[in-house]
């Protein structure tokens, strides 16, 4: 890390986004990033995010991520939002563990995700998470489904 960049934030807390207010802003996080969203992730969503607990200006969301049930055992993640810009690294990758872990409490044995075409940092945090092919692979040979047992 270079002298002039700010280190990581004092804090940062993982907890499920419960709130109108917080699923919106998680929304906007999600929708200024690329191909975050998973495509066609139909139902209902539970929201997770990673909070600044001291924020220089602004709002303290620095990462957001959404799930559904697919099965009683088998969640799928439908958004992954951490900024780019953000000078703190591992962040996604802390989202992704955290919301495996409160995943696996709640009695999921399994989380999928769909990689979103040309997104090679999404593709990169869920690698790098542990997610592994599964199924059926497109023409090109990239893999359709991504799974990770919890």
């Amino acid at each position: 890390m270079r002298p002039d960049s700010p280190g990581p934030p004092a804090g940062i807390v993982f907890r499920r986004l419960d709130t109108r207010d917080e699923r919106e802003l998680a929304r906007s996080l999600a929708a200024a990033g690329p191909s975050s969203a998973s495509p066609g992730c139909p139902g209902a969503w539970a929201w997770f995010g990673l909070w600044d607990l001291a924020p220089v200006e602004g709002v303290g969301l620095v990462g957001a991520a959404a799930t559904r049930l697919v099965t009683p055992k088998t969640a799928e993640l439908c958004v992954l939002a951490v900024p780019a810009a953000l000078p703190w690294p591992g962040l996604g990758d802390r989202l992704v563990r955290e919301v495996a872990d409160a995943l696996r409490a709640q009695g999921a044995e399994w989380v999928v995700a769909r990689p979103a075409g040309g997104d090679g940092r999404r593709l990169a945090l869920l690698r790098g998470a542990g997610f592994e092919a599964a199924g059926p692979r497109h023409p090109d040979g990239s893999a359709v489904w991504l799974s990770l047992e919890l």
